[in-house]
């Protein structure tokens, strides 16, 4: 959708934040990777804020902290922190 206009920034206020928030929180960390990256290559602004005010860094470093997730996600906020 981006390579067709889409804005890789786009805010859903119904969903509380943008794509990469949302692939940020995704369950399986391994498979949102793929897409975070193409989002970065196309721009997308990662220090947006969602509603609650946490960066899309943030939310993946949040659940990095819980049980059995902690090495995809930490990879994904890093990955995040250096664009």
């Amino acid at each position: 959708m981006i390579e067709r206009g889409a804005d890789p920034n786009a805010f859903d206020a119904g969903a509380c934040g943008t794509a990469l928030h949302a692939a940020a929180a995704m369950k399986y960390a391994r498979d949102s990777r793929p897409f975070i990256t193409m989002l970065l290559q196309h721009g997308v602004d990662v220090s947006i804020r969602t509603t609650t005010g946490k960066t899309a860094a943030e939310i993946a470093e949040a659940r990095a902290a819980q049980p059995d997730e902690e090495r995809p996600f930490k990879e994904i906020a890093a990955m995040l922190r250096e664009a």
